[in-house]
């Protein structure tokens, strides 16, 4: 119906219990400030960031949604109005709602996101199992039907369920991993120390393949440090050099 736009679009997308609006805010702040307009899908409804209001203060919203992930003409909808803005990028929350009632089925991403995981949403799932599996969908299902080239699942190898997806059968073949933790060595943007005051918080990150990355933000708060270690690995998951990804950390608004 509107003739695939994600395929002309940057697009990532982001599941987890918690944090997916800020990283999904944090990330298109990014973008936008690097000269990559990007709009936004979630919670907040939708959001139009440019170089120009790359702040979340100054993002333009486009429209209010009833659900964090809408239904799949309302999705579709939005890439169609990213497109009309010019922009170059979609960044998406994805629900396991949304997963299971197959509302972004046929969005082909170039990016999906597992930030955290814990119990929520028992009331629909009914068990743990079953959310767990719901929003595996966004790997198993989505990112492997993607006809992106280049194809990338981000991974927290803090939670044991979510880094048991970097041994999936299709990690590897449908899609690249990276991974990020504040403990294990093992992953691929792995927190070597951190400090949190009322000013904001910094901490050091070993990106594998590019060495040590200084961050410091005005963010604070100790949830916001996976939300930027998971946006550090993604930005390096793409390509961006260590020096840009430090100077946008530093440029973030809450």
């Amino acid at each position: 119906f509107y003739q695939h736009p994600s395929s002309r679009l940057f697009a990532a997308a982001i599941t987890g219990t918690n944090g997916k609006t800020t990283l999904c805010s944090l990330l298109s702040q990014s973008l936008a400030l690097n000269s990559q307009a990007a709009v936004s899908s979630g919670t907040l409804g939708s959001f139009f960031w440019s170089s120009e209001n790359g702040v979340k203060g100054k993002a333009e919203q486009l429209e209010i949604f009833n659900n964090t992930t809408p239904d799949p003409i309302t999705i579709n909808k939005t890439m169609v109005d990213a497109l009309e803005h010019n922009a170059e990028a979609f960044v998406a929350e994805v629900s396991s709602h949304g997963l299971t009632q197959m509302r972004t089925l046929g969005v082909h991403w170039d990016v999906a996101v597992f930030l955290n995981f814990s119990q929520d949403h028992l009331d629909y799932h009914e068990t743990l199992d079953h959310y767990f599996a719901s929003k595996s969908m966004l790997f198993s299902r989505e990112l492997v039907s993607s006809e992106k080239d280049e194809k990338l699942a981000v991974l927290n190898f803090d939670d044991s369920r979510i880094y048991g997806l970097s041994a999936s059968e299709h990690a590897g073949s449908g899609f690249k991993v990276v991974s990020f933790s504040e403990k294990s060595k093992e992953a691929d943007a792995c927190m070597l120390e951190k400090s949190l005051s009322l000013r904001g918080l910094s901490f050091k990150v070993n990106l594998k393949d590019k060495g040590v990355a200084s961050i410091e933000s005005k963010l604070s708060g100790e949830y916001n440090v996976s939300n930027l270690l998971a946006l550090v690995t993604i930005l390096s998951g793409i390509g961006w050099s260590i020096e840009q990804i430090e100077s946008t950390m530093l440029s973030l608004e809450d």
